[in-house]
């Protein structure tokens, strides 16, 4: 075996501790973190990675989420110290959301997984908040697709892609056995709403995730509204 230094020995091997709750297939569980999601696009905002800035002055006030190209995540798989110091100072991270789709294997669909949670895992090893991007297949994807998650955590969902009558079943029948797996949990949907998605989960659009080095600047306009309708705050 090669011997590494420890950046080296993380970026290869990604090991687990042996202090690390583990569910099924040795997937870690991601820590349940608290979060209010009705300060969603009014005093906390989310951003994609490509656009997180170590001169974002209201960094302190975003949440990075992880719908991005399988390419972009593999990179910050493989060098998860350097995301760290990347996402420093957000005010959280989603973790990775690693693409699944119908046809898979098993076993790709378990790595995809186990990678999301890993990486989640780690990152609150070194005190970042971390919620859980959580996505599925089907029916029997749920075992998989929903382990290494806590019951009350706040999750991150998409409905980017869901684009036909099929994907729209798949996806809503998924969100009501979560909802129902985890009755006291959250969600936080990126993309559009679509019809029979509960009006108590928070959507915000993809194209309010691109606000750059400052997503807060006066030129852009704050929500009048919060997601659930009542009215938001004056954002300092």
């Amino acid at each position: 075996m090669p011997i590494y230094n420890n950046a080296e020995f993380i970026n290869v091997i990604h090991p687990e501790p042996s202090n690390w709750e583990k569910d099924i297939f040795d997937i870690p569980f991601i820590k349940k973190e608290e979060l209010n999601i009705s300060s969603i696009g009014t005093n906390i905002f989310l951003i994609n990675p490509n656009n997180v800035s170590k001169n974002d002055h209201d960094k302190n006030r975003k949440i990075v989420h992880s719908f991005l190209y399988d390419e972009t995540l593999e990179r910050e798989y493989k060098h998860p110290l350097k995301f760290i110091k990347k996402v420093s100072g957000y005010y959280g991270v989603a973790s990775l959301d690693f693409s699944m789709h119908p046809g898979m294997n098993n076993w790709s669909i378990i790595q995809a997984i186990g990678k999301s949670r890993w990486f989640g895992r780690f990152l609150q090893s070194y005190g970042i908040k971390v919620y859980p991007t959580v996505g599925w297949v089907d029916e029997d994807t749920y075992d998989i697709c929903f382990a290494g998650l806590k019951d009350g955590s706040t999750f991150f969902i998409s409905t980017l892609g869901v684009n036909n009558k099929a994907c729209k079943q798949a996806f809503l029948k998924g969100l009501y056995e979560l909802r129902r797996r985890f009755p006291h949990s959250k969600q936080i949907c990126v993309g559009q709403k679509i019809e029979g998605v509960p009006d108590d989960i928070c959507i915000i659009s993809y194209k309010e995730t691109f606000g750059g080095k400052n997503q807060l600047s006066q030129r852009n306009q704050v929500r009048l509204f919060n997601w659930n309708g009542t009215i938001a705050k004056e954002v300092d």
